[in-house]
């Protein structure tokens, strides 16, 4: 015989790590000095630097482009296509490792021709 799922919730009370207490049984003091460490900024803060121009103007042109293969040039299309045939193109691109853009891209070049 199969074993219902429990319906009672499995999430309990976030807990202090020092002191085992559930922070909302807390008093302001208590809590105060169980968040001290959050005071300090970041480790990853602290060993930061700014970005040397030869990044930023990476960075912008990344943002520029938007597209993940980086071309600036790409766009966007909102396309309808039927539920069935979707879901086979997801299938197919996904057996080839390639994402549903590319293989829309890549059909798009083998009916119209090669890239001029």
């Amino acid at each position: 015989m199969k074993k219902q799922p429990s319906r009672t919730s499995s999430w309990r009370k976030p807990t202090d790590p020092k002191s085992g207490k559930p922070y909302s049984d807390m008093t302001t003091a208590e809590l105060r000095e169980a968040t001290r460490e959050f005071d300090e900024p970041m480790a990853a803060e602290r060993m930061s630097r700014a970005m040397t121009p030869a990044g930023r103007a990476a960075y912008r042109q990344a943002l520029k482009a938007g597209a993940r293969n980086g071309r600036a040039d790409d766009k966007q299309v909102l396309i309808t296509v039927e539920s069935k045939l979707l879901r086979r193109a997801d299938a197919y691109a996904k057996r080839r490792k390639m994402t549903r853009s590319e293989l829309v891209a890549h059909s798009l070049e083998t009916v119209i021709g090669s890239k001029t």
